[in-house]
């Protein structure tokens, strides 16, 4: 068949917590995920994307942008696999990314928020949320 699809996954809403989750099993990691309010994020002006992949504000525009990027990461693929494509499981691609990963230098990751950023804000939630 040939067209214009979208060729992206997997078939069933993933959520944050679920693909983080998968990172988890498949790193053999022992993180603890913290969630925060995007208000919280926004106050104390974590730089979405860079700091916080994959975290966009719900009310968030592109630089020199003027509407939000409401469901930016949500893409119709109902075209494609109604055409036949299919999707390995999440944690095959995990295994994968995970391998590459490793075999990167530190210095070449470019995103995410830096360590002491990361602590500082979090004892910062743990204070906010002692308050309420």
């Amino acid at each position: 068949m040939t067209g214009t699809y979208n060729a992206v996954g997997p078939n069933y809403t993933l959520t944050m917590g679920q693909l983080l989750e998968g990172c988890k099993k498949v790193t053999r990691s022992n993180a603890a995920f913290t969630w925060v309010s995007e208000k919280f994020l926004n106050d104390n002006k974590v730089e979405p994307w860079g700091e916080m992949p994959l975290w966009i504000p719900e009310e968030f525009p592109l630089p020199g942008g003027k509407e939000p990027l409401n469901g930016f990461l949500a893409v119709d693929n109902d075209k494609a696999i109604n055409n036949g494509l299919t999707f390995r499981p999440l944690t095959e691609t995990l295994e994968d990314i995970w391998n590459w990963e490793k075999g990167r230098p530190e210095s070449a990751r470019k995103a995410g928020i830096l360590r002491q950023h990361e602590s500082d804000l979090l004892g910062l939630w743990k204070q906010t949320e002692s308050l309420l």
